[in-house]
Protein backbone atom coordinates (compact mmCIF):
# COMPACT_ATOMS: atom_id res chain seq x y z
CA UNK A 1 0.00 0.00 0.00
CA UNK A 2 1.42 3.36 -1.04
CA UNK A 3 -0.22 6.45 0.43
CA UNK A 4 0.25 9.48 -1.83
CA UNK A 5 -0.21 12.70 0.10
CA UNK A 6 0.88 16.30 0.52
CA UNK A 7 4.07 16.87 2.58
CA UNK A 8 4.32 17.19 6.34
CA UNK A 9 4.18 20.66 7.86
CA UNK A 10 4.02 22.23 11.36
CA UNK A 11 4.68 18.85 12.98
CA UNK A 12 1.67 17.27 11.26
CA UNK A 13 2.00 14.31 8.90
CA UNK A 14 0.49 16.33 6.04
CA UNK A 15 -0.76 19.83 5.27
CA UNK A 16 -4.13 18.37 4.20
CA UNK A 17 -6.83 17.33 6.71
CA UNK A 18 -7.98 14.62 4.29
CA UNK A 19 -4.48 13.14 4.13
CA UNK A 20 -4.23 13.29 7.94
CA UNK A 21 -7.62 11.60 8.19
CA UNK A 22 -6.61 8.68 5.97
CA UNK A 23 -3.19 8.12 7.53
CA UNK A 24 -4.74 8.15 11.01
CA UNK A 25 -7.27 5.57 9.82
CA UNK A 26 -4.49 3.38 8.43
CA UNK A 27 -2.71 3.55 11.79
CA UNK A 28 -5.86 2.63 13.70
CA UNK A 29 -6.42 -0.33 11.35
CA UNK A 30 -2.71 -1.26 11.46
CA UNK A 31 -2.40 -1.10 7.67
CA UNK A 32 1.07 -1.82 6.29
CA UNK A 33 1.73 1.23 4.11
CA UNK A 34 4.41 3.62 2.96
CA UNK A 35 4.08 7.33 2.23
CA UNK A 36 4.99 8.95 -1.05
CA UNK A 37 5.01 12.73 -0.79
CA UNK A 38 3.35 14.56 -3.68
CA UNK A 39 2.98 18.26 -4.42
CA UNK A 40 1.03 17.93 -7.66
CA UNK A 41 -2.54 16.66 -7.07
CA UNK A 42 -2.94 16.03 -10.81
CA UNK A 43 -0.93 12.85 -10.32
CA UNK A 44 -4.03 11.38 -8.69
CA UNK A 45 -6.99 9.89 -10.62
CA UNK A 46 -9.32 12.70 -9.51
CA UNK A 47 -6.74 15.47 -9.39
CA UNK A 48 -6.66 15.70 -5.60
CA UNK A 49 -4.99 14.20 -2.55
CA UNK A 50 -4.81 11.74 -1.01
CA UNK A 51 -4.87 8.65 -3.17
CA UNK A 52 -3.37 5.20 -2.73
CA UNK A 53 -1.72 2.68 -4.97
CA UNK A 54 -2.80 -0.82 -3.98
CA UNK A 55 -2.03 -3.96 -6.02
CA UNK A 56 -1.18 -1.72 -8.97
CA UNK A 57 -4.50 0.17 -8.82
CA UNK A 58 -4.72 3.89 -8.04
CA UNK A 59 -7.66 4.58 -5.73
CA UNK A 60 -8.63 8.24 -5.08
CA UNK A 61 -10.51 10.08 -2.33
CA UNK A 62 -10.12 9.32 1.38
CA UNK A 63 -13.77 8.27 1.84
CA UNK A 64 -13.86 5.98 -1.19
CA UNK A 65 -10.52 4.45 -0.22
CA UNK A 66 -11.96 3.51 3.18
CA UNK A 67 -15.16 2.16 1.59
CA UNK A 68 -13.23 0.05 -0.89
CA UNK A 69 -10.65 -1.35 1.52
CA UNK A 70 -12.88 -1.62 4.61
CA UNK A 71 -16.46 -2.09 3.32
CA UNK A 72 -17.60 -3.40 6.70
CA UNK A 73 -16.80 -0.05 8.38
CA UNK A 74 -19.92 2.03 7.84
CA UNK A 75 -20.78 5.30 9.58
CA UNK A 76 -24.13 5.63 11.33
CA UNK A 77 -26.67 8.00 9.82
CA UNK A 78 -26.01 10.62 12.51
CA UNK A 79 -22.26 10.36 11.98
CA UNK A 80 -22.73 10.80 8.25
CA UNK A 81 -24.23 14.19 9.10
CA UNK A 82 -21.17 15.09 11.20
CA UNK A 83 -18.91 13.90 8.39
CA UNK A 84 -20.72 16.28 6.05
CA UNK A 85 -20.42 19.15 8.55
CA UNK A 86 -16.66 18.61 8.89
CA UNK A 87 -15.65 17.68 5.35
CA UNK A 88 -17.86 20.14 3.52
CA UNK A 89 -18.87 23.17 5.59
CA UNK A 90 -15.94 23.30 8.02
CA UNK A 91 -13.40 22.30 5.39
CA UNK A 92 -14.32 25.32 3.27
CA UNK A 93 -14.11 27.57 6.32
CA UNK A 94 -10.63 26.15 6.98
CA UNK A 95 -9.77 26.79 3.32
CA UNK A 96 -11.11 30.33 3.72
CA UNK A 97 -8.94 30.93 6.79
CA UNK A 98 -5.84 29.85 4.86
CA UNK A 99 -6.25 31.24 1.39
CA UNK A 100 -8.89 33.99 1.38
CA UNK A 101 -8.56 35.72 4.76
CA UNK A 102 -5.63 38.12 4.11
CA UNK A 103 -4.08 37.43 7.53
CA UNK A 104 -4.16 33.68 6.98
CA UNK A 105 -2.75 33.96 3.48
CA UNK A 106 0.27 35.88 4.78
CA UNK A 107 1.16 32.83 6.87
CA UNK A 108 0.42 30.34 4.09
CA UNK A 109 2.48 32.29 1.56
CA UNK A 110 5.45 32.40 3.92
CA UNK A 111 5.21 28.77 5.09
CA UNK A 112 4.16 26.93 1.93
CA UNK A 113 6.72 28.77 -0.19
CA UNK A 114 9.36 26.59 1.50
CA UNK A 115 7.74 23.40 0.19
CA UNK A 116 8.39 24.24 -3.47
CA UNK A 117 11.64 24.08 -5.45
CA UNK A 118 13.59 27.33 -5.73
CA UNK A 119 11.31 30.27 -6.63
CA UNK A 120 8.56 27.97 -8.00
CA UNK A 121 6.37 28.96 -5.08
CA UNK A 122 6.32 32.55 -6.32
CA UNK A 123 4.38 31.31 -9.35
CA UNK A 124 2.49 28.37 -7.84
CA UNK A 125 0.98 29.89 -4.70
CA UNK A 126 -0.98 32.73 -6.39
CA UNK A 127 -2.34 30.19 -8.89
CA UNK A 128 -3.36 27.84 -6.09
CA UNK A 129 -5.03 30.71 -4.25
CA UNK A 130 -6.95 31.74 -7.35
CA UNK A 131 -8.14 28.17 -7.94
CA UNK A 132 -9.20 27.66 -4.33
CA UNK A 133 -11.00 31.00 -4.33
CA UNK A 134 -13.03 29.75 -7.31
CA UNK A 135 -13.86 26.57 -5.37
CA UNK A 136 -14.93 28.58 -2.33
CA UNK A 137 -16.99 30.90 -4.53
CA UNK A 138 -18.67 27.92 -6.17
CA UNK A 139 -19.53 26.54 -2.74
CA UNK A 140 -20.83 30.02 -1.82
CA UNK A 141 -18.71 30.65 1.25
CA UNK A 142 -16.60 33.45 -0.23
CA UNK A 143 -19.76 35.47 -0.77
CA UNK A 144 -20.17 35.94 2.97
CA UNK A 145 -18.36 38.52 5.07
CA UNK A 146 -15.35 37.49 7.12
CA UNK A 147 -17.34 37.66 10.37
CA UNK A 148 -20.19 35.61 8.88
CA UNK A 149 -17.84 32.88 7.70
CA UNK A 150 -16.19 32.54 11.10
CA UNK A 151 -19.59 32.64 12.82
CA UNK A 152 -20.54 29.50 10.86
CA UNK A 153 -17.21 27.96 11.81
CA UNK A 154 -17.80 28.63 15.50
CA UNK A 155 -21.21 26.95 15.31
CA UNK A 156 -19.55 23.89 13.77
CA UNK A 157 -16.91 23.71 16.51
CA UNK A 158 -19.63 23.88 19.18
CA UNK A 159 -21.54 21.04 17.48
CA UNK A 160 -18.43 18.84 17.31
CA UNK A 161 -17.60 19.51 20.96
CA UNK A 162 -21.15 18.57 21.93
CA UNK A 163 -20.95 15.36 19.87
CA UNK A 164 -17.72 14.29 21.61
CA UNK A 165 -18.93 15.17 25.08
CA UNK A 166 -16.91 13.49 27.82
CA UNK A 167 -16.01 10.41 25.76
CA UNK A 168 -12.43 9.53 24.91
CA UNK A 169 -13.30 9.24 21.23
CA UNK A 170 -16.27 10.07 19.04
CA UNK A 171 -16.74 6.33 18.51
CA UNK A 172 -16.61 5.52 22.24
CA UNK A 173 -13.70 3.96 24.09
CA UNK A 174 -11.90 3.02 20.85
CA UNK A 175 -11.03 5.32 17.94
CA UNK A 176 -12.88 4.83 14.66
CA UNK A 177 -13.63 6.45 11.34
CA UNK A 178 -15.40 9.55 12.67
CA UNK A 179 -12.43 10.18 14.97
CA UNK A 180 -10.13 10.25 11.95
CA UNK A 181 -12.43 12.66 10.12
CA UNK A 182 -12.66 15.00 13.11
CA UNK A 183 -8.97 14.74 13.94
CA UNK A 184 -7.86 15.67 10.43
CA UNK A 185 -9.80 18.92 10.65
CA UNK A 186 -9.20 19.75 14.31
CA UNK A 187 -5.45 19.08 14.26
CA UNK A 188 -5.04 21.28 11.19
CA UNK A 189 -6.86 24.20 12.84
CA UNK A 190 -4.97 23.63 16.11
CA UNK A 191 -1.45 23.21 14.73
CA UNK A 192 -1.33 25.62 11.80
CA UNK A 193 0.24 28.97 12.86
CA UNK A 194 -2.83 30.97 11.85
CA UNK A 195 -4.50 32.70 14.80
CA UNK A 196 -7.94 32.76 13.21
CA UNK A 197 -11.28 33.06 15.03
CA UNK A 198 -11.74 29.38 14.16
CA UNK A 199 -8.68 28.42 16.21
CA UNK A 200 -9.64 30.73 19.06
CA UNK A 201 -13.05 29.03 19.21
CA UNK A 202 -11.48 25.57 19.20
CA UNK A 203 -9.26 26.47 22.16
CA UNK A 204 -12.35 27.19 24.25
CA UNK A 205 -13.30 23.48 24.28
CA UNK A 206 -10.94 21.44 26.41
CA UNK A 207 -12.52 18.15 25.34
CA UNK A 208 -11.51 18.86 21.72
CA UNK A 209 -7.97 19.94 22.67
CA UNK A 210 -7.56 16.79 24.81
CA UNK A 211 -8.90 14.70 21.92
CA UNK A 212 -6.24 16.13 19.57
CA UNK A 213 -3.45 15.34 22.03
CA UNK A 214 -4.89 11.85 22.63
CA UNK A 215 -4.91 10.90 18.93
CA UNK A 216 -1.48 12.43 18.35
CA UNK A 217 0.05 10.41 21.18
CA UNK A 218 -1.70 7.08 20.65
CA UNK A 219 -1.19 6.95 16.89
CA UNK A 220 2.05 8.93 16.51
CA UNK A 221 0.46 11.74 14.50
CA UNK A 222 2.59 14.67 15.62
CA UNK A 223 6.34 15.19 15.17
CA UNK A 224 7.56 18.53 16.62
Amino acid sequence: MILHQYPAVWGMNSLSPFCIKLETYFKIKKVDYEVKVELNPKRGPKGKMPFVTYNGEKIPDSSFIIKKLFPEDQLSLSDIAYKSLIEETLYFILLYSRWIDPEGYKVIRSEFYKLFPFKLGLLALPLIRRNLYKQADGYGISRHSLSEVYSMGKDGIIAISHRLGDRLYFCGSLAGQLDCIAFGFLQTVFRQPIESPLKKELLKYQNLVDFIYRIEKEFDMYHP
